[in-house]
């Protein structure tokens, strides 16, 4: 689903689709500062927010405390940790410390279509 939402949603944007490999190290690395470039842009340059209406999520999460400030992060991931000591609620949501692969089982179970 997500695929097709992007295959009929960049053209209308004139954006092109990345080939991009989860499994290849060399293509998640790549991935990755393209985010840090992209999160860098959005939070500091343009001031904006990470998400709208489709909220955080397992992708976002990590740079919660950069929008928040480790003030606010720090005591609200305390509470989820004293009330979810176990992490079974919501698993790999805003306060995990999993990586957004590890909570899929790894980027070895995602191969590309």
């Amino acid at each position: 689903m997500a695929d097709r939402l992007v295959r009929d949603v960049a053209p209308r944007y004139r954006l092109s689709r990345p080939v991009f490999d989860p499994t290849d190290p060399g293509d998640l690395e790549r991935m990755m500062a393209l985010r840090g470039e992209f999160d860098d842009a959005l939070l500091g340059r343009f001031q904006g927010a990470p998400s709208g209406e489709h909220g955080i999520g397992r992708l976002r999460a990590d740079i919660l405390p950069r929008v928040w400030g480790t003030e606010v992060y720090e005591p609200l991931r305390a509470v989820k940790d004293a009330l979810d000591a176990h992490g079974l609620l919501n698993p790999g949501f805003l306060f995990s410390s999993l990586k957004w692969w590890e909570t899929w089982g790894g980027l070895g179970d995602r191969q590309p279509s």
